[in-house]
């Protein structure tokens, strides 16, 4: 008999403080549905249903594994247990308020790097329309010293910047995009240049270019295929069209 209670003593203070906790709870039942509007009220009768739940696991245990009345007591589950639910009672509602501050801050964040975007999307639309009235005023892209330090003068930007907004816009840096405006503004007059019979190397001096290769190496970029051999069968077409 001695020896049944030394083994088991957790479990029957556990029997004991279950069978406190119900008669007291019997004798406050009517005021009950008031007591249990507090926190610690709340925390206190899942202290209680705790208690039962490890009770019955203790006598399951004993009534499966230790053949009759030896109950082995869970006391590793029901410390775990008791930790977790006074945490959650004392802290959930700090924690909850926690995580909604973190998740508010990850949605101010994200809509600060989106009205960040648009701005800088503006920001790079305004200086694009500004950088292309200035390649186009006067027909500025036609002119051999016309290049970078212009556009960084007038529009106060440094050249990484404006490299970027080419680059994001055309897919080029300044330098192509120059080359491929000087192509398509020749194709776009090539009957007037066929009209003066022009040579290539005039022509390409006349389009802003400084030598005949940098003319050449871009029209074939732009057109596919050399000047001499595009100029020439268009300049045939034209005779032949006036010819008649």
């Amino acid at each position: 008999m001695l020896d049944f209670f030394y083994q088991n003593f957790q479990s029957i203070l556990l029997a004991g403080s279950i069978a406190y906790d119900f008669f007291m709870l019997r004798i406050a039942r009517k005021e009950l549905p008031e007591i249990v509007k507090s926190v610690d009220a709340k925390l206190g009768l899942l202290m209680v249903l705790l208690k039962v739940l490890i009770l019955g696991l203790a006598i399951a245990s004993g009534l499966t594994s230790h053949f009759g009345m030896m109950f082995k007591f869970p006391l590793g589950i029901f410390i775990m247990l008791n930790i977790m639910i006074i945490f959650y009672f004392r802290y959930g509602k700090r924690l909850k308020m926690l995580f909604m501050q973190v998740k508010h801050a990850q949605y101010i964040r994200l809509y600060l790097a989106e009205r960040e975007a648009l701005e800088q999307e503006e920001k790079e639309r305004f200086y694009l329309e500004k950088l292309e009235q200035i390649i186009e005023k006067d027909q500025n892209f036609l002119r051999t010293d016309f290049g970078m330090n212009d556009l960084v003068r007038i529009t106060k930007l440094n050249k990484k910047e404006i490299q970027q907004i080419f680059k994001s816009n055309f897919e080029c840096s300044f330098s192509d995009y120059l080359k491929r405006r000087r192509i398509r503004y020749c194709l776009a007059h090539l009957r007037h240049y066929l009209e003066e019979g022009q040579s290539i190397h005039s022509l390409a001096l006349d389009l802003g270019f400084k030598n005949l290769s940098s003319f050449v190496q871009a029209f074939k970029k732009e057109v596919g295929r050399s000047p001499y051999i595009h100029l020439r069968e268009k300049r045939e077409q034209f005779l032949s069209l006036k010819g008649h």
